[in-house]
């Protein structure tokens, strides 16, 4: 009988409240300077932070209540995200709420900067209150990027160790010579913007110049026009060592782009509905609402593998660059563990290694602790543990 890859290690229950039902509901950060993991999740307006050293042994927990900075009133939390940025030393909570995203400094819980979703917004209606949301959470080098349910990227630089500013955000741009006319731009006798969601049908009128010109995503010829995300982003994920980011939205459609994040090198149209994502050895891993998971090439665009995973939705996908270990979680309460072969001449293949399945669980979150995959954490709606397993070591001969 085979010894299984994983056994379960020690628990660390909530000192307050249990977990929300959101994908991706479960953060992990680890320190290795300070040998210090730190971890969070979500539960409606609180976000329940925790940190434990390599032994288990000093586990402490903490709760930052979120709320709207313009009214001081609770506001629900879609997401939280620790990131690293290169000009830190200890990592920052990035908060995704209904009003916008928020930063602040795990050692002593300050906000450090924030920006309301309505920004960039000209025309703001009464609805766009319920029905927005910030969520996809993602650092690359000193860049924290969070998505919107608009399809626009907020960007906050990070300069110092309590010197974060906010940058223009990322948008859905259409450009007709020097013309530039933005999603939800203000219409006005010269330019006018019609966005009809159901087919991301896009026509644009410059009275101005005498043109009227209708495309689906793009134009080509002398004017062209560029479509980036036309629906909410569903998560945003960098690989800090081949310094790639991409960013999908509910639609299927990821966007792989430039170093600088300030240009797309390549459009992914999946035509699946994307909840999770990640990255690996220049394979963006899709996680989607019918449970599969989806393996492309950041560099083409292939399709290089496709694993019908789960039974129910992909809620977290994880990855451990140092072992090309991958790790998914799902509604349906199991995790499962891969193994992911890129190296030529080796055939490309995604090789099962472990998984488990928590009874009458709904997995919200399940992150390897470390690079090497060899501790896993995990995160079930409304339960008040964050669940461990270690990697089980071979016995000496």
């Amino acid at each position: 009988m085979s010894v299984p890859m994983f056994e379960r290690g020690n628990d660390m229950k909530l000192t307050v409240g249990s977990i929300s039902a959101f994908p991706s509901n479960l953060s992990v950060c680890y320190l290795e300077t300070r040998s210090t993991t730190y971890a969070c999740v979500v539960q409606k307006t609180q976000v329940h932070t925790v940190n434990w050293d390599n032994k288990n042994e000093s586990v402490s927990w903490d709760s930052i209540n979120i709320s709207d900075t313009s009214t001081d009133k609770p506001v629900n939390v879609l997401q939280a995200a620790f990131v690293l940025p290169n000009a830190r030393t200890l990592p920052l909570l990035v908060v995704g709420t209904m009003c916008g995203a928020q930063i602040f400094d795990i050692r002593t819980q300050k906000l450090l900067q924030r920006q309301n979703i309505d920004i960039g917004l000209d025309e703001p209606d009464d609805s766009s209150f319920w029905n927005s949301f910030c969520r996809g959470i993602s650092c690359n080098d000193n860049t924290i990027l969070i998505g919107t349910s608009f399809g626009h990227i907020i960007q906050f630089l990070c300069t110092g160790e309590t010197s974060i500013s906010s940058k223009k955000c990322l948008k859905v741009e259409f450009c007709f010579d020097s013309l530039i006319v933005c999603c939800r731009f203000l219409r006005s006798t010269a330019h006018r913007l019609q966005l009809h969601i159901t087919c991301v049908y896009i026509r644009l009128v410059s009275l101005a110049l005498g043109y009227l010109m209708t495309a689906a995503e793009r134009w080509s010829g002398h004017h062209t026009a560029e479509v980036e995300h036309s629906a909410s982003i569903a998560d945003i994920t960098t690989c800090r060592y081949d310094e790639i980011t991409c960013s999908g939205d509910c639609s299927g459609t990821i966007i792989v782009w430039s170093k600088n994040i300030k240009g797309v090198q390549l459009k992914i149209a999946t035509q699946h509905p994307i909840t999770v994502m990640n990255i690996l050895r220049k394979q963006v891993i899709v996680g989607t609402v019918r449970g599969r998971v989806l393996f492309y090439s950041v560099s083409g665009g292939e399709l290089m593998a496709e694993v019908c995973a789960h039974a129910r939705s992909v809620t977290c996908i994880s990855v451990a660059p140092e072992s090309a270990y991958v790790l998914t979680g799902s509604e349906d309460g199991r995790f499962i563990v891969y193994k992911l072969h890129t190296r030529k001449p080796q055939a490309y293949q995604v090789e099962y290694r472990f998984s488990d399945e928590l009874p009458n669980c709904a997995i919200m979150g399940a992150q390897f602790t470390n690079g090497r995959g060899s501790n896993i954490a995990v995160a079930c709606f409304d339960h008040n543990a964050i669940y461990g397993y270690r990697i089980v070591k071979k016995a000496s001969v």
